[in-house]
Order: C-alpha cells, then structure tokens, then sequence
C-alpha cells in the first residue's frame, strides 16, 4: 500500500505514482568492436572481404595484414555463435569496455592471440574501410534517433502493458554496418546490449525504429512473456510451442511502432515480419493464433494470461491427433 501524506484541509491522500523511467537508448559507432565483426563477417562469408568498399586502396601489407586476421577468425570463431557462445559474449563484454575512438586491442582482457590479430589488422582496417563505415554508422544512428525522439515515450507504455513487464533503464547499442550473422541483430543481459546493423536496408528507415525496441524487448520483457507462454503449456498440459513468444514479440513490437508512426503521421508502415515474410517462412501455423487471439490483448482486450491461453487452445485445436 502507498504511504499516505496530509491534504488539503488535514484529509489524507495518496502521493501520485512515479513517472515511468523511459528507457535511453546510447548508441556507439566503436572502432574495436566494428572491426571484431567486420572480421567474424568476413571469415563466414568468403570473398566478402574483397567485395567491401575502400576509402583507400590498400598496399600489399596492409592486404596482408587484413588476410591475415580474415584467416584466424575463420579457424578461431568463424562456427561460433556471437549470441549464445560464452567465449564470444565475453570478447564482445570486453570490448565494450573500450572507448569508442580506442584503436589498440592489449589491455581490455582479450585473449592475447586475438588481441595480437585485432592490433595487426588495425592499421589498415583504420586506413582503408573505417572512415566510410563510421560515417554510415553515424548517418544511421542520426535518423534513428529523430524517430525514438519523436515517438519513443509512446511506443516504451504500450509495450510494457501487452508484455506485463518493464524495459531497463538503459540498453548500449552497438551499431555496425553487418553483424556477420544470418539474424542481423542480436541483443543479450545483462548488461543490456544489441548489435546492429546499419548496412542492411531491412533495417533502414522507419524499420530502425521498429528492430531497436524489437531488440530491447529481448532484455527482458520478451523473457517474461516466454515465461508465460511455458508456464501457461505447462498448465494446459500442452507441449510448449517452439518461438511462439518470439513471433508473438515481432507482432507485439510491430505492430505497436506502426501505429505509434501512423499516429505521429508516418502511415503505411508495414512491420519488419510482415514486410519480410518471417511469420510466413518461420512460423506460418503460428499466424491465425497471433491475427486472432494476441491482437485481442494488444488492442486492449482480456489479459496476457487470457490472450496466451485462447492462442495454445487454438494451435491445438489446429494440430491433428496422434
């Protein structure tokens, strides 16, 4: 219960509630950590090292030396997983710790051998490609950020109700112009943090705004409502559907930001799924459960508990016996 404090007239009321902390989003363009993933993209897809766009020409060692730390991320982390492999979470932890402008690897507690690469390929990565990828980072964090000004304080209340749950205070986005991954972005806590990418037209535009509190989500809210999901199956006596919360995510946030945008007179905005065709690729079953039965919560109507019961009963209503 609320304290109670004196009145008007000695009658005692209740204070008003506290503002909703709004969640800042800080944005970093980072040599180090831009250049780990520029490599890691480069040793999982091969020739994209000389496909990318150079500021400048290099000379034969300055070629070399990018090879060279090309090769050793192949053999060292190009099977890794950059989300849900501890050894790379802890480089990507580590270099977060650097400063922005930082170009020397020794000292932020990277394994010597990878400190060694990152210090013999940045020369050239500085010389040669950073300039224009910083500028392309910086251009898209700008645009990115007009549209989280505007809109922003709208989007974070909405989606705390439809996922019963609250956004950290702050989350570091690391934007890049590709991440190496097939997924684009990814986000992990704690701490909270997303990579981006800026060079991906996917994720450009009014898309931005949309995949930078798609990403957020996944600091927590999202994790609440896959708590729900198990927790409601496991009620129901029913196998837990596999990414339903994540769909239910991805039309959660979409379609919250298309109609915040509609609203703040961007209209027309087609959700990231949708433009993209990820429920129709990765979760087509899912759809009538999510156009039916979740819509009913995000527009107001039932409970979280309610809108995920009704979805499990209609997926099984839709699965054949065995």
């Amino acid at each position: 219960m609320l304290p109670l404090v004196a009145g008007v007239g000695g009658c005692a009321v209740e204070p008003p509630p506290a503002a909703p902390t709004v969640m800042r989003f800080e944005f970093h363009s980072a040599f180090l950590m831009n250049l780990h993933h520029f490599l890691f993209d480069a040793a999982r897809h091969p020739g994209r090292l000389d496909q990318m766009p150079l500021a400048q020409s290099p000379d034969a060692g300055e070629m070399a030396a990018l090879r060279a730390a090309v090769a050793f991320y192949e053999v060292q982390y190009g099977r890794r997983d950059p989300l849900f492999d501890d050894h790379m979470r802890d480089i990507k932890h580590a270099l977060a710790g650097a400063d922005d402008d930082r170009r020397r690897a020794q000292g932020l507690g990277l394994p010597p051998p990878l400190a060694d690469v990152l210090e013999l390929a940045a020369p050239a990565y500085a010389h040669c490609l950073w300039p224009a990828q910083d500028r392309a980072n910086r251009a898209w964090i700008a645009r990115v950020e007009r549209l989280e000004a505007r809109d922003g304080a709208r989007i974070q209340p909405r989606l705390e109700r439809i996922f019963d749950a609250r956004f950290p205070p702050a989350i570091r986005d690391d934007v890049m112009v590709d991440t190496g991954t097939f997924t684009g972005a990814y986000t992990e806590a704690p701490p909270p943090q997303t990579v981006l990418p800026s060079g991906r037209p996917s994720y450009d535009g009014p898309a931005a705004l949309e995949l930078i509190w798609h990403e957020a989500a996944h600091a927590g809210p999202a994790d609440h409502l896959e708590e729900t999901v198990a927790a409601r199956a496991q009620a129901l006596g029913r196998p837990v559907p596999e990414n339903l919360w994540h769909a239910a995510q991805f039309e959660a946030v979409g379609s919250v930001v298309a109609d915040v945008l509609a609203r703040d007179g961007t209209p027309g905005y087609v959700p990231y799924a949708q433009a993209n065709g990820v429920h129709r690729r990765a979760w087509p079953r899912y759809l009538p459960a999510l156009e039916v039965d979740w819509h009913a919560w995000l527009d107001g109507r039932g409970s979280l508990r309610e809108a995920v019961d009704a979805m499990l009963m209609r997926l099984r209503a839709a699965t054949p016996a065995s």
